[in-house]
């Protein structure tokens, strides 16, 4: 492949429901005194889960280069990384659920000929068609462009 590799990273909306959440459980306790929960357990429960999209988001990269696909996580300093290769990739399938859809986000799931399974999958990711059509268009090829 000799175009330059791609990087990509989980769109900031394909968070939407962690976002509701923290607006749930964030403002609930502050309109409803009578909520479970009390203000201070609400707003720590919010601030989590924004610091938890945050902290995902910054730390995940899928990756498309000439070695293949992968996923990249890094944690701490210290990264793991799956990748199929080209010559092992068997096909791409673009999953979506109904708020997916709405949102414009899917997930891509890369099935490896060695097992038959999904073996990787890159989560949240914008315009999944069109990512999909660009791993195509590259299988066609055999991998090389």
């Amino acid at each position: 492949m000799t175009a330059s590799p791609i990087t990509l990273q989980p769109a900031w909306k394909s968070y939407f429901v962690f976002y509701v959440a923290s607006i749930i459980f964030g403002l609930g306790p502050v309109f409803n005194p009578e909520a479970f929960l009390g203000r201070a357990t609400g707003l720590l429960i919010a601030a989590l889960l924004i610091a938890f999209v945050l902290v995902k988001r910054k730390n995940t990269f899928y990756r498309f280069s000439a070695a293949g696909v992968s996923k990249e996580l890094r944690w701490g300093g210290q990264g793991q990384a799956k990748t199929i290769p080209w010559e092992d990739l068997a096909s791409v399938t673009v999953r979506r659920g109904i708020v997916h859809r709405l949102i414009g986000v899917g997930q891509l799931q890369f099935q490896s000929k060695k097992t038959g399974a999904p073996d990787l999958w890159w989560y949240g990711v914008d315009r999944p068609f069109e990512i999909k059509r660009r791993i195509d268009a590259a299988l066609d090829y055999g991998g090389t462009r």
